[in-house]
C-alpha cells in the first residue's frame, strides 16, 4: 500500500484565499464574555462563530462608516435618528411606569402615546396634492374598469391603507420566519429577510397574544 510522503497534510488540501469563504481561528475567551456572546447569538439567531465575526466587523468600522451603515440599514439618516429617539422615549417611559411595553398594558399605552406625539409634531405641513405615487401604479384606471365596482373601490382605498398593509406584511413575515427556524447558512447578511431573522426571536412571540 502506498504511503504519503513524510510531512504531507492529511485530509482535503486547503482552499486558496480567493476560493476560501471563511478562515478557522482558535480563540480563548473568558467565561463571562463567552456567555455574553452565546446569549446574543441565540437572541439574534446566529451561531457563536457568526456572532463573533459580526462583533469584530463592527469594531473595524469608523464612527462615520458606522453611522452611514446604520443610516442605510434604517432607510436613511432621518429614519435612523427617529428610531433612536423612539428608543430613548421608550426607555424613559418605562422608567416612569416601572414596567415594559412588551409585558405591561399601561406602559404599552404610554409608549404608543409618546411615539404618536412625536409623529404628530413631525408631520409635514404640505398637504397631499394627489400626485401619482408608486402605490397608484398598482391600481391604474384601466385595470379598475375591468373589476366589479365593489372590488375597484376597495383597491382605490388601498392608497390610504398602505401603512397598515406594509405593517401586516412584516408581521406575517415574522410569523413565517419563526416557523422556519434558523436561517440557512447561504442567507447573506444584508438580505431583505435578514431583518426578519434578526428580530423574529424577540418580536414574534409577542404577536397575537391573548388580550384581556
Amino acid at each position: 500500500m502506498a504511503t504519503k510522503p513524510k510531512g504531507t497534510r492529511r485530509g482535503r488540501p486547503p482552499l486558496s484565499p480567493e476560493k476560501r469563504k471563511r478562515n478557522n481561528v482558535t480563540l480563548r475567551l473568558r467565561d463571562g464574555l463567552k456567555k455574553q456572546l452565546e446569549e446574543q447569538a441565540a437572541t439574534m439567531g446566529r451561531s457563536l462563530s457568526e456572532e463573533i465575526e459580526f462583533q469584530l466587523e463592527r469594531t473595524f468600522l469608523t464612527d462615520k462608516a458606522r453611522r452611514d451603515r446604520e443610516d442605510r440599514a434604517f432607510g436613511g439618516a432621518h429614519t435612523h435618528a427617529l428610531v433612536r429617539l423612539f428608543g430613548d422615549t421608550i426607555k424613559d417611559v418605562e422608567t416612569w411606569t416601572g414596567g415594559t411595553w412588551a409585558e405591561d398594558q399601561y406602559t404599552f399605552d404610554q409608549v404608543r402615546l409618546g411615539i404618536n406625539t412625536f409623529m404628530d409634531a413631525l408631520r409635514p405641513t404640505e398637504t397631499d396634492d394627489d400626485n401619482p405615487r408608486p402605490v397608484d401604479r398598482m391600481f391604474d384606471t384601466e385595470s379598475q374598469a375591468k373589476l366589479p365596482p365593489e372590488m375597484a373601490a376597495e383597491m382605490r382605498g388601498t392608497r390610504n391603507r398602505i401603512g397598515a398593509i406594509v405593517a401586516l406584511s412584516h408581521l406575517e413575515q415574522l410569523k413565517i420566519t419563526i416557523r422556519r427556524g434558523k436561517p440557512q447558512e447561504a442567507l447573506v447578511r444584508g438580505d431583505g429577510l435578514q431583518l426578519a431573522y434578526d428580530t423574529a426571536p424577540i418580536i414574534a412571540p409577542l404577536i397575537g397574544r391573548k388580550k384581556d
